[in-house]
């Protein structure tokens, strides 16, 4: 049975926000960059950095008491089964 701890997880995890945050950089820089500031494009980006400051604040507060050194193992437990005398 294969056994790691539940902080393994964070990599992945990390991984996909560090992506997500050099494409939102890169977004904003364009709009800035190449003279999208109208209001329409100022309220666009707006609501996705905030919506993303959301998701990212709302998954903290469901993970804060997470016991991150907690294993995780992966395959079927041996069950050791007596049976009943008759």
């Amino acid at each position: 049975m294969i056994s790691f701890p539940l902080s393994l997880v964070l990599i992945p995890y990390g991984i996909v926000i560090l992506v997500f945050a050099l494409l939102a950089m890169y977004s904003v820089h364009n709009l800035v960059r190449y003279g999208a500031t109208t209001n329409s494009s100022f309220v666009a980006t707006f609501a996705f950095l905030g919506g993303a400051v959301f998701v990212m604040f709302f998954t903290w507060y469901a993970l804060r008491g997470t016991d991150w050194t907690q294993e995780i193992s992966l395959g079927a437990p041996v069950a050791s089964f007596t049976a009943p005398n008759l």
